[in-house]
C-alpha cells in the first residue's frame, strides 16, 4: 500500500547522539548524552503506559536544531517550546518537569 505504517525502534544512545551531532555540532556533548537519557527515560514511561505519547527522535532534533541556532537561549525556554501542548496537562507537566530535572 501507498500509505502502509511501519513502525520502527529508537536508535541506542550513541548512535542518536552522533545523529544529534549532524544537527547540533556546536551543542556541548555532556548536553547531548543528558537529553538523550531523559528522553529514553521518556520512552520507558511509555512502554509501562505512565505516558501516552511516544517521545522520539524527531522533538529532540528540534530541541537540538534550536540550540544549534540559538546558543544563548535558557533550556528551559526550548524545552517549553518543544513541550507546550503539556501545559494544559498538569501531571504529565509535572512527570515530564521531574524527569528532566533527573538528567539537570
Amino acid at each position: 500500500d501507498d500509505f502502509s505504517c511501519y513502525g520502527s525502534d529508537n536508535p541506542d544512545q550513541h548512535s542518536e547522539i552522533e545523529l544529534l551531532r549532524q544537527y547540533g555540532p556546536q551543542v556541548d556533548y555532556e548536553l547531548l548524552v543528558r537529553l538523550t537519557s531523559a528522553f529514553n527515560d521518556l520512552r520507558s514511561m511509555t512502554d509501562e503506559g505512565l505516558l501516552s505519547y511516544p517521545y522520539s527522535t524527531r522533538e529532540l532534533v528540534q530541541i537540538v536544531r534550536h540550540l544549534q541556532r540559538f546558543p544563548s537561549d535558557n533550556l528551559a525556554h526550548v524545552l517549553r517550546n518543544v513541550f507546550d501542548f503539556v501545559s494544559f496537562d498538569q501531571e504529565l507537566h509535572k512527570t515530564l518537569s521531574e524527569v528532566f530535572e533527573r538528567h539537570g
